[in-house]
């Protein structure tokens, strides 16, 4: 979309990310504050994840930073799939957090299964690592159905496991 403006008329300046930040937490909350901040989050994601994160992670608890961590989890995941697991994986439990963990396994399993894999064995047995691991075998299962066939039996939940297991056994048949 359109670069939104700054009360002064000015667009953000992608060299200023802390002038657009301040600017952003200028504006009345709203539908404006909201565009600005997606805008700016999207545009500081592709140019600096950490810094991206750093912001998001000031913004108060809601769907405006839940959206904000979506867009900071599937810019950053596609370059740095490690640095964004060890973010998101501080997150406290709840619905961010699963969320975030099952697109960063979806993300990382498309550019190196076997690493995210490994990732995922080490989180916490959860409900948010078992969405993870759900996300993570469906994705591989496309690719390397052996390899996904491997990580359904560390999906606790049994619908879960059960959806897991048909997505793999789908992409074997079609292999």
């Amino acid at each position: 979309g359109v670069p939104p403006k700054y009360p002064n008329g000015s667009s953000p300046d992608a060299d200023d990310p802390e002038a657009a930040m301040e600017a952003a937490q200028q504006l009345p909350s709203g539908e404006l504050r909201t565009e600005f901040n997606s805008s700016l989050i999207t545009a500081m994601s592709q140019y600096s994840p950490p810094e991206a994160a750093a912001y998001v992670t000031s913004l108060p608890n809601g769907d405006v930073q839940n959206s904000a961590v979506d867009a900071v989890v599937v810019e950053w995941a596609r370059n740095d799939p490690g640095a964004t697991a060890a973010w998101v994986s501080t997150f406290s439990a709840g619905e961010m957090r699963n969320s975030a963990l099952s697109e960063v396994a979806q993300q990382w399993a498309m550019v190196d299964p076997t690493k995210a894999g490994q990732w995922l064995a080490g989180l916490p047995a959860d409900a948010a690592r078992d969405m993870a691991f759900s996300a993570y075998t469906q994705q591989v299962a496309g690719q390397r159905p052996e390899l996904a066939a491997g990580s359904v039996n560390s999906i606790g939940d049994v619908v879960m496991r059960q959806i897991a297991i048909e997505a793999v056994a789908r992409s074997w048949l079609k292999t």
